[in-house]
């Protein structure tokens, strides 16, 4: 028997149809995070076979990344051992000592002894071996909005003057502030274990952006062509943009709320499919059934954020429409294929 992973007693076209339109009614919009296919199970098993294979043979670029593509694919506590195994092999301490850490966790969740003190140990050789940097900024070069990058990862307010693990090598910190220059520098990570300190300077002011019109003088010019008579034009209200933009993600919201409706429909007869091919509550017959279940729980899944996403488009449409000063519309229209969503008209 091949379980299903759901303990409710409801036929699985049911379950199907409850799960999507009441998480697409409650207008969740975020990561869907499904359970892995049979198919990704198996690429995933293996990716980890060819990434331990490799790792024997000493090719550690090729296996970790095999092992990262395993572990994204069907994520598991023993894939993860391996991989921060592979990167420790390969140098970047503190990925590893990271991921060890991170494996550790989820052996003590799985209750796997082994798994915790194999990580433990690891952790115990690489924390003496870590090289720490530390962002400092001090209250004189701190600006509202300013914000830190580290190798193009961005750095929290909280973590600056903080020392942290980061793997050997030159590491580039990126500065900037609404209104000044970026600033760029540079920390050389070691091998072994040290600590740097990245000192932020004084930003300079971005003179270019925050140049300022140079006024035109006042008086009588005896060559000027004479002002137009008569009223001066009024410009139209900033509406246009805002108009515009409100009938394109509203007509996206629409296009998407009918995707959201169709996949749904297609992940009822799915379902209803694998209930017909034997599939309860708690197991599936055969592997043929059970990728029918995996398909119709995948669609599930795309048509609750289709729909819910849907949804916040036609209401985020709707307002910006509203908000915006009043403006004739001449021509719109909308236009969905398979593959494209197309708004076009004229404001």
């Amino acid at each position: 028997m091949i379980r299903l992973p759901t303990s409710t007693d409801w036929p699985l076209h049911v379950r199907v149809f409850a799960a999507s339109f009441a998480c697409a009614a409650t207008l969740t919009v975020g990561h869907v995070f499904a359970e892995p296919t049979s198919a990704e199970r198996s690429l995933a098993a293996a990716l980890f076979d060819q990434g331990r294979t490799l790792m024997t043979e000493g090719k550690l670029d090729e296996a970790c990344l095999k092992l990262s593509e395993s572990q994204r694919l069907d994520p598991g506590g023993g894939t993860l051992l391996n991989l921060a195994l592979c990167h420790e092999k390969q140098g970047k301490i503190a990925t590893a000592w990271t991921e060890f850490r991170e494996a550790r966790a989820i052996a003590k969740r799985d209750n796997r002894p082994d798994r915790e003190s194999a990580a433990d140990a690891a952790i115990t050789k690489l924390e003496p071996q870590l090289f720490k940097i530390s962002i400092v900024v001090s209250a004189e070069v701190k600006l509202p909005g300013m914000t830190i990058e580290i190798d193009g990862s961005p750095l929290p307010e909280a973590g600056w003057g903080t020392p942290f693990p980061v793997d050997p090598g030159a590491r580039k910190v990126v500065v900037k502030a609404p209104g000044y220059r970026d600033w760029t520098g540079s920390a050389a990570a070691g091998a072994t274990a040290g600590t740097a300190n990245v000192n932020v300077p004084k930003l300079e002011k971005d003179t270019v952006a925050g140049a300022i019109a140079t006024p035109v003088p006042t008086g009588t010019a005896t060559n000027a062509n004479p002002p137009p008579s008569g009223p001066l034009p009024v410009p139209d209200a900033p509406s246009s943009g805002m108009r515009t933009g409100g009938f394109v993600v509203g007509g996206i919201g629409l296009a998407l709320v009918g995707v959201g409706a169709v996949t749904g429909a297609m992940a009822i007869s799915k379902g209803k499919g694998a209930s017909d091919a034997g599939c309860n509550a708690n197991f599936c017959p055969n592997e043929d059934a059970l990728e029918k279940s995996d398909a119709a729980l995948s669609l599930a899944h795309v048509s609750t954020a289709t729909f819910a996403i849907g949804l916040a488009g036609v209401a985020a449409g709707t307002i910006m429409i509203l908000v915006a000063p009043k403006k004739a519309l001449v021509q719109t229209s909308i236009s969905v294929g398979p593959q494209f969503i197309s708004v076009t008209g004229k404001f």
